[in-house]
């Protein structure tokens, strides 16, 4: 009984079969290639996502920082403006103008004023100039220079608080500087009698 047993065909194969090296290489070479494959994937999609993010970081503090800038210009024209439109500092200004600008009690009472404003919103300095631009009082800051002088001038001619370009100072610091004319009533309309110079 024993010598009539055949063995099946499949194990017949399985005998008959040579064994192939190379089909192990193959698989791995595949293996390998699918692996680095989804790790490039996923490694340009992860930067991808990565760029974006940081993008919309980028965005949302430029959005941020630009809203801060037109807010604080935003402050500053509403300072000049207050300046401007305080009648009795544009009162006093002109009495002191009419007296010859002496040094004195008035003269002290008007740059307390300018200091105590300067203290309170942070002005590196605030000169007070006369109708033709120069410097009668001088809290803090720097000396007009003729392109200062020039921007005092166009404001006063126009009646308008004017906002300077922000550019560097001679600290290398970024700053704007502003304009108030001083404007009296007259029978013929508002008349400047001066500015204060903010920066």
């Amino acid at each position: 009984m024993k010598d009539n047993v055949r063995p099946f065909p499949q194990t017949a194969l399985l005998a008959t079969a040579k064994p192939r090296p190379w089909i192990p290489a193959v698989a791995f070479l595949v293996a390998v290639l699918a692996i680095g494959t989804t790790g490039l994937l996923l490694f340009k999609q992860q930067a991808l996502e990565m760029e974006r993010t940081a993008y919309d970081g980028l965005t949302a503090v430029a959005d941020l920082k630009v809203g801060q800038i037109v807010r604080w210009m935003g402050d500053q024209h509403k300072d000049a403006e207050t300046i401007s439109r305080d009648n009795l500092l544009v009162d006093e200004v002109e009495r002191w103008f009419q007296q010859g600008a002496p040094e004195g009690v008035m003269a002290q009472k008007i740059l307390a004023r300018l200091d105590s404003f300067k203290q309170v919103n942070q002005y590196e300095g605030m000169v007070l100039l006369d109708g033709k631009a120069r410097p009668r009082l001088r809290v803090g800051g720097r000396e007009l220079d003729s392109h200062d002088t020039n921007f005092a001038l166009q404001a006063m001619r126009e009646n308008v608080v004017t906002r300077s370009d922000i550019h560097w100072s001679d600290e290398h610091k970024p700053e704007m500087d502003m304009v108030a004319p001083l404007a009296v009533s007259g029978t013929a309309g508002p008349h400047v009698i001066g500015a204060v110079y903010f920066h």
